[in-house]
């Protein structure tokens, strides 16, 4: 409203200015008798010259006011103090329903907009969470939500209000990996992954209640790169990206039941810029972004199947301000929002090519 406002004072000012200079303009007459001369009088003269500064002033105007205000973002900060359980946040997932979901080290909370509802572990309730660090939350297509631990993955009915918790158990192949969950995704197909800390990738079969690893086999090019996965992705071609704590990137083709090694070449400056991935994004384009905890951002184009690096430049204040980057989210307008470890918030305009922190 204030914006509308400063442009309307603007628009009244810059007429009443016009208005003057025509009218001054007007007492001339020799100076518009050429034009006279072609059918265009002084009083269509005068009013086409006003329109046409007008038009092209206040648009110079409302640019730069749009500008501004884009350039004002506006942080709320909200913590302990308004409910939250925990200051200490690893995921946060908004669902089908509205309700924002925020992983901490003391619990799942609820929030609503106004008020906080803590879910957490109670060792004597078995429908209760299973362990207070949270590290993943997401959504099913069924409104399920999967929340990962590192004591187990939990899947949580928004109807009952109750958890039902899958945990390793030793000497069952068909169990859960690993208990330390830092990963959950669903594809397309709604299948369900889990991205263990040490017991690789996991693929759930709902209706039987199974799960089936893909882990690390030295003896086996084709095997997964690592038994610790921190990131997940599907693309539009429906292979899933996997990124690794040290085996850097694989993708996954179901199929042939087979991961493709990306990793970083020091001697290659279009490889994966770092060995260590936390985070992808898919954008409508069908470029592949990559964010590397240590080794900046990277963008992979499928189509020529190479990477650009996007690092931190002391000498380039425009340049991304931390390479270690922990989640990755596009908005609506195209503007990349990057998570850092240490540098706060960092906004990517991929077609300036810009970056701005926020701290």
């Amino acid at each position: 409203m204030k914006a509308i406002q400063e442009i309307l004072c603007i628009m009244e000012k810059t007429i009443c200015w016009f208005m003057t200079i025509c009218f001054r303009f007007k007492d001339h007459k020799s100076q518009i008798s050429g034009l006279r001369s072609r059918n265009l009088s002084s009083k269509t003269f005068i009013p086409l010259i006003l329109i046409i500064f007008c038009s092209i002033w206040l648009l110079v105007i409302f640019s730069n006011v749009l500008y501004s205000q884009e350039r004002q973002i506006k942080f709320e900060n909200i913590g302990i103090e308004e409910g939250l359980s925990q200051a200490s946040i690893h995921c946060i997932w908004q669902d089908s329903k509205g309700f924002i979901w925020i992983g901490t080290e003391s619990g799942v909370n609820r929030y609503d907009g106004y008020d906080f509802i803590v879910y957490s572990s109670d060792v004597k309730n078995p429908k209760s969470l299973s362990n207070n660090w949270a590290y993943s939350i997401y959504e099913d297509h069924l409104g399920n939500l999967w929340i990962g631990t590192n004591r187990g993955l939990n899947r949580f009915d928004p109807t009952t209000g109750k958890f039902m918790q899958y945990k390793h158990i030793a000497n069952d192949s068909k169990s859960l990996s690993d208990d330390w969950i830092h990963t959950v995704y669903q594809d397309r197909l709604d299948i369900l992954w889990i991205g263990t800390n040490e017991g690789g990738l996991n693929r759930f079969e709902r209706e039987k209640g199974e799960f089936t690893c893909y882990k690390t086999d030295p003896n086996n090019p084709y095997s997964l790169s690592s038994d610790r996965i921190y990131s997940m992705c599907e693309d539009r071609s429906g292979m899933i990206w996997v990124g690794t704590y040290g085996g850097a990137v694989c993708k996954f083709d179901r199929e042939p039941k087979r991961f493709k090694h990306f990793t970083h070449d020091p001697e290659n400056p279009y490889s994966l810029s770092h060995m260590f991935v936390r985070s992808f994004y898919e954008d409508q384009s069908g470029t592949l972004w990559v964010g590397a905890d240590g080794g900046g951002l990277n963008k992979f184009e499928t189509g020529k199947g190479i990477f650009t690096r996007y690092r931190h430049d002391p000498s380039d204040p425009n340049s991304l301000s931390n390479d270690y980057i922990t989640t990755l989210c596009k908005d609506k307008s195209g503007i990349l929002w990057i998570g850092s470890n240490g540098e706060g918030l960092i906004k990517f305009d991929s077609q300036r090519e810009t970056f701005s922190n926020y701290t």
